[in-house]
């Protein structure tokens, strides 16, 4: 079984992306391209794209929620990668990752095994790319 499968945990992991993109007040053009291929990937209507849309603008602030704890677990997964992608995880989005963790029903212990888990994946593939500087250098 695959994650997402539902149209409507579709749209909710893209709101939280939104939301989540939102979090320090800047948006970044690779954010609102990320989510937008996503988006196209996923098979949305119009109308669902165009309310995806909509959410870039709004002020409000809308509630996750998924219809099964996988996709909620995952949502955060990715949510995690996604900000620690540019090596700045910063502290509004560890707020916002905590809030929307809460919402979904994501314990704090588990919030902060993924945190750990990303962490380490980073540091692995930081490990990778120096390990081939160092072959390389010796060529």
């Amino acid at each position: 079984m695959g994650y997402l499968q539902k149209k409507i945990d579709k749209i909710a992991y893209l709101r939280g992306m939104v939301r989540l993109s939102k979090a320090n007040g800047e948006v970044a053009k690779e954010e609102v391209d990320y989510i937008e291929a996503a988006a196209a990937g996923m098979g949305l209507d119009e109308k669902e794209l165009a309310e995806l849309h909509m959410l870039w603008a709004s002020e409000s602030e809308v509630k996750q929620s998924f219809t099964n704890k996988d996709d909620a677990a995952f949502f955060i997964q990715e949510a995690i990668q996604l900000c620690s992608v540019d090596g700045s995880y910063d502290e509004s989005e560890r707020r916002e990752i905590r809030k929307i963790s809460e919402e979904i029903g994501i314990s704090d212990a588990d919030v902060v095994a993924i945190e750990n888990w990303v962490a380490e994946g980073i540091a692995w593939r930081k490990h990778g790319e120096a390990l081939v500087k160092e072959i390389s250098a010796r060529v």
